[in-house]
């Protein structure tokens, strides 16, 4: 007879087999051999190194244009042929190992072992919530959204994202031994990009000629999935990563490479000529220059009013691409896609037309098709909350912010003004509010882009304010392979 323990963990083990199978079906990834095996081959690799996979994770994640496309082929049910085509992002398949090496490691920790802080925990998790709940209230849009498909975005983006980007964050990183090296990932990430950025924009297409900073394909592969806004928002992350990296740093050697980085990706992010880069860009420089960089600015104010002045024509080449017709054309989409959503809000004003449904609200404007072509997500976070998911939606967004925001204040109110972990903070906290100030122009709302920014700052506050000491929790450090 099996003990009434063992019983009890192969039920859960069977459980979380079946939730995970699940959640790759739920998320768009076909239940394919290859998927199944190298999910296998992750986690087993994730049991034994899980920050090793961690560290990986963070700045892979940021590269959703990496891809793996899996196709089940086709398989006869009855009279039915069934053929499932998905991608899954490889950032998504690493969050995906990590998340079940985890829950295997928490079943064999329960009640009983010694390790006293076994518990996951679960920030801002009610506000996270609301907004699960609004999206699943918005199958009740009188735009008649599919109640499956309604489910499946609220799993796929909301459950998903707070789980990989939030939870497992907040419970990896307890210390600031975990903390640096996933600040320096993401940074040292960001400085190849931007190296990347500088080759891009003197050599394209096999041509030697000047132009705006691109993501570089790597083996032929748009790594980062995107434009120019792309490759700004990466180097934005890497740039406040580096910031509060140096801040905990005690090397002066590192500081000075440090430095070196962050000048690199500021300069290759100007001359991505992203305007809502520029506006980001100029909103931190404003925001540090108030908490942080206050002495600094006290003291070189006229100098870097003189650099202003020297990266003035920068700054002449970006008003002149900005009044070129195509950047024109661009603006005119865009107030098109929301002129789209501000329609649907009204017509819907409570749950909006459904999760998931403002693509193919523009794609069913035959306006916007005539005059732009095919159809685009809405661009920015607001108005894709408030065309989906209606009043409520946005009640739900905006209790989130308030409970992000009244957070970071309160932990920052807690640290030393003169500490090194108040500036590192201070960095994540306006790192965040720089995330979001650029999601209210873009499209990448529900990927780490946004979202990672806010798990580390969750998992800083801890460690900061609480001065846990560096020391990994049990579930995470031991194996049970002895």
């Amino acid at each position: 007879m099996l003990s009434r323990s063992l019983s009890t963990r192969i039920a859960l083990g069977l459980g979380l087999f079946v939730a995970l199978f699940l959640l790759g079906f739920i998320i768009g990834t076909p239940l394919a051999l290859a998927f199944l095996a190298s999910l296998l081959a992750c986690t087993l690799l994730a049991w034994r190194e899980p920050y090793l996979i961690l560290f990986a994770w963070a700045p892979i994640s940021l590269m959703i244009g990496w891809v793996v496309s899996l196709d089940t082929g086709e398989y006869r049910i009855g009279e039915q042929v069934l053929h499932v085509y998905a991608e899954i992002s490889v950032g998504e398949l690493l969050a995906l190992s990590l998340l079940a090496a985890w829950a295997l490691r928490l079943l064999f920790y329960w009640k009983g072992r010694r390790d006293l802080n076994w518990k996951p925990w679960f920030p801002i998790l009610l506000p996270f919530s609301l907004l699960f709940l609004a999206e699943l209230v918005s199958m009740f849009s009188p735009a008649l959204p599919s109640k499956i498909e309604v489910v499946k975005h609220a799993i796929r983006y909301i459950g998903f994202i707070y789980l990989s980007c939030i939870v497992l964050v907040a419970n990896f990183v307890r210390s600031k031994k975990r903390l640096k090296p996933i600040l320096g990932s993401l940074g040292m990430s960001g400085a190849l990009f931007a190296i990347g950025g500088l080759i891009s924009m003197v050599y394209s297409n096999g041509v030697l000629q000047l132009g705006r900073a691109m993501p570089l394909p790597i083996l032929g592969v748009n790594a980062l999935g995107g434009n120019q806004h792309a490759l700004a928002e990466t180097l934005i992350i890497g740039m406040g990563a580096l910031l509060a990296l140096g801040a905990l740093s005690k090397s002066e050697e590192q500081k000075k490479w440090i430095k070196a980085g962050v000048v690199l990706m500021f300069i290759v992010t100007l001359f991505t000529f992203s305007r809502t880069a520029w506006i980001v860009l100029a909103f931190a420089f404003v925001c540090l220059c108030a908490t942080v960089w206050r002495p600094w600015w006290q003291h070189y104010r006229s100098s870097i009013i003189g650099a202003g002045i020297l990266l003035s024509p920068i700054a002449i080449a970006m008003v002149v691409y900005t009044l070129s017709s195509g950047a024109m054309s661009s603006v005119s989409s865009r107030n098109m896609i929301a002129a789209i959503g501000f329609n649907a809000f009204k017509d819907s004003p409570i749950f909006g037309v459904g999760a998931g449904g403002y693509l193919q609200l523009v794609g069913n404007s035959r306006a916007f098709f005539v005059e732009f072509g095919p159809a685009f997500d809405a661009h920015g976070i607001i108005q894709k909350v408030a065309g989906e998911l209606g009043g409520i939606g946005l009640l739900a967004l905006g209790i989130l912010l308030y409970a992000l925001g009244h957070t970071m204040w309160k932990n920052n109110k807690a640290l030393s003004t003169s500490s090194d972990e108040r500036e590192a903070y201070m960095y994540l906290c306006i790192l965040v509010a720089s995330m979001f100030l650029f999601e209210c122009f873009s499209t990448t709302y529900w990927t780490p882009r946004l979202w990672l920014p806010v798990g580390l700052v969750l998992a800083a506050s801890r460690v900061f304010v609480s001065s846990e000491k560096a020391k990994d929790p049990d579930f995470l450090k031991e194996t049970l392979l002895k």
